[in-house]
């Protein structure tokens, strides 16, 4: 018989963290309004979910990945918002940061969903952002709910 695994996406008795880029603050802060929304809807309590601020998203990485080794949390999410300008610069902030956002649970078997916009104009960051279901933050909470539900299960031999 086949055997099938899906993920909880219930918050109860997670510790999830949060890692915000302040930079297109304006956007940035509709998509923590989004995750904590998500993360509240699904039995999250204030008090188990840390939020932690950079300067930009090439700042991400670093401290996500010391949030993931200090074993203070089930899963985390980075978010951030780069808009494309006129230079090549877009282009090496959003290599950088995917490519290490990327390694952290790699490494660290900690989930890292990364909510990092990456849009050629306001508008369609301000339209990723919103206040429904389709904030590209509420997104996260609930792919890092399942995830750190699913690692859970993993480690306690309830999932294999």
């Amino acid at each position: 018989v086949t055997q099938e695994i899906i993920g909880s996406i219930d918050g109860k008795g997670l510790r999830i963290g949060i890692a915000i880029a302040r930079f297109n603050g304006t956007v940035t802060r509709r998509l923590l309004k989004g995750a904590l929304n998500g993360l509240r809807v699904h039995n999250m309590l204030d008090e188990n979910i840390s939020i932690v601020w950079v300067p930009g998203s090439l700042e991400l990485a670093v401290v996500v990945r010391e949030m993931a080794l200090s074993g203070k949390y089930d899963g985390l999410i980075a978010l951030g918002c780069v808009i494309r300008g006129d230079t090549t610069h877009y282009d090496v902030v959003v290599e950088q940061s995917s490519s290490a956002l990327g390694n952290i649970p790699l490494e660290t078997g900690i989930p890292v969903v990364m909510g990092l916009l990456t849009v050629e104009n306001l508008q369609q960051a301000l339209s990723r952002s919103g206040d429904d279901r389709s904030n590209k933050g509420y997104y996260c909470s609930e792919t890092v709910l399942e995830m750190a539900n699913l690692m859970k299960d993993f480690k306690a031999g309830r999932s294999h």
